[in-house]
């Protein structure tokens, strides 16, 4: 496409660099999105392990404490 007329040229191309800008500013949108999604899953993540491992070292494991709750239970019915 050819245009002579440089009011116009003009025009056309403040309107292809609009459209480009656009563009350019919705992919960093998603993408600042998309980081502060996984910098929340991640952060999670570790907190949830510091916990388990606190617990662990603590003796307070819930997991430890249902084993053992259906340990007494299976040996009580058994008795």
């Amino acid at each position: 496409m050819v245009i002579d007329d440089l009011p116009e040229r003009a025009n056309t191309v403040l309107g292809l660099l609009t459209k480009e800008l656009q563009i350019i500013e919705l992919k960093n949108q998603i993408q600042n999105k998309v980081k502060i999604d996984l910098d929340k899953q991640q952060r999670d993540y570790l907190l949830n392990q510091q916990i388990k491992t606190i617990q662990e070292e603590l003796g307070d494991n819930p997991h430890t404490q249902d084993i053992s709750d259906l340990r007494g239970s299976a040996e009580k019915e058994m008795a």
